[in-house]
């Protein structure tokens, strides 16, 4: 069984009882591991809801993803997901709020995932605004 959170509650535990423990910070680099293996698991099963065209639900799920693991490497993609949600619900000012934060927190990333969401963003947002707003 793959029982990640459980494991990383154990971990955050043993480094709460024992801070001085001489492998505190390979015990914090696998709580990190295991915290991006969660959020993943997450992120799979709410991206169904989107897959099958959910988008009210998909947005609400979307955004208890963003909100529980907001440095996760699944939230720049939380983002584009709801942005791309709320287009698809013809909600195209919330989608621009949406595109406009992406390229805000995004625009000077160096990481390849996190500069695709700002591409995206960017030629979302261009479209909505010459036919929408």
């Amino acid at each position: 069984l793959k029982d990640y959170q459980n494991a990383a509650d154990a971990y955050n535990e043993l480094l709460l009882k024992f801070p001085d423990y001489e492998k505190a910070d390979e015990t914090k680099k696998l709580v990190y591991d295991l915290s991006q293996i969660n959020s993943y698991m997450e992120y799979e099963k709410t991206m169904k809801l989107f897959d099958a065209r959910n988008y009210e639900k998909a947005i609400e799920e979307l955004k208890k993803l963003f909100e529980k693991y907001p440095d996760a490497s699944i939230a720049v993609g939380c983002q584009v997901n709801i942005a791309a949600s709320y287009e698809m619900l013809e909600d195209f000012r919330a989608a621009a709020r949406w595109y406009k934060q992406i390229i805000d927190n995004y625009s000077k990333s160096e990481d390849d995932n996190e500069r695709g969401a700002v591409n995206f963003a960017k030629e979302h947002l261009e479209w909505i605004q010459d036919n929408y707003l």
